[in-house]
């Protein structure tokens, strides 16, 4: 049977902050010896959807990050919040209300 490495990471948490042209991305390796900090910076060359997209699935390949949690901080200016007065309701028909409200309210 092979030895595991000591210094494996027993839990990774990555944190993605999205900027115009770039995005900044932290990983923090947990381990029983302690703890490790790799950041990552990204600079977009093209800002369609899908190229950004590609290029941070393959920084997440490349560098073995796990994608099932991920703590993203938006920029307010990427960001529509709207405060919004709903009635006591079935979780249902606050689903449905939510939607026509938020149809209603998007440009």
């Amino acid at each position: 049977m092979a030895k595991q490495n000591k210094n494996k990471a027993k839990k990774i948490s990555v944190a993605l902050e999205l900027h115009n042209d770039f995005v900044k991305i932290v990983a923090v390796y947990f381990t029983k010896q302690g703890s490790s900090v790799r950041l990552f910076k990204k600079d977009f060359f093209s800002k369609e959807s899908d190229s950004v997209s590609r290029e941070l699935a393959n920084i997440f390949r490349i560098h073995k990050l796990p994608t099932t949690r991920i703590f993203l901080n938006i920029p307010r200016h990427f960001v529509m919040t709207r405060m919004l007065s709903l009635p006591s309701v079935k979780d249902e028909e606050i689903k449905n209300m939510v939607s026509m409200e938020a149809a209603r309210q998007m440009p």
